[in-house]
């Protein structure tokens, strides 16, 4: 079954980009918003997501420092199109930061997809203060 690509944008006003990385790329900062607890796993490339009794890994793929992170889930490696990517974009004018986020959802799921980042983000945004 294909997967279909949905790419979400949400904006973050006044917030350091620094603290925003952190948030999408260390395993202690996912842990407050984005599952129960996550931890690294093998070679600091995997990182561990639970969730109640659900436990998934996934894999660093590509990794720009301050930019983006994308991972891949482990039980998927053999399909080319399903990772999910955050990434960060600054208005170099208004110095509004933009988290991007890509993903993949299953045919007639990418309402539910869209809604559950949604979810994960207002998290996000009350760690973060705003």
């Amino acid at each position: 079954s294909m997967k279909e690509k949905v790419i979400i944008e949400f904006s973050f006003n006044n917030i350091s980009l620094s603290m925003l990385w952190a948030s999408i790329s260390s395993p202690d900062r996912l842990s407050e918003w984005f599952a129960e607890s996550v931890t690294l796993g093998e070679n600091n490339k995997e990182f561990v997501f639970r969730w109640g009794d659900t436990t998934q890994t996934a894999v660093v793929i590509a990794i720009r420092s301050g930019c983006y992170i994308r991972f891949k889930w482990k039980d998927e490696e053999k399909e080319n199109n399903s990772y999910f990517e955050m990434k960060l974009s600054v208005d170099e004018l208004t110095g509004e930061v933009t988290l991007i986020v890509t993903d993949f959802s299953e045919p007639g799921e990418k309402e539910d997809t869209i809604q559950l980042w949604e979810k994960q983000v207002e998290d996000l945004r009350r760690k973060v203060g705003l």
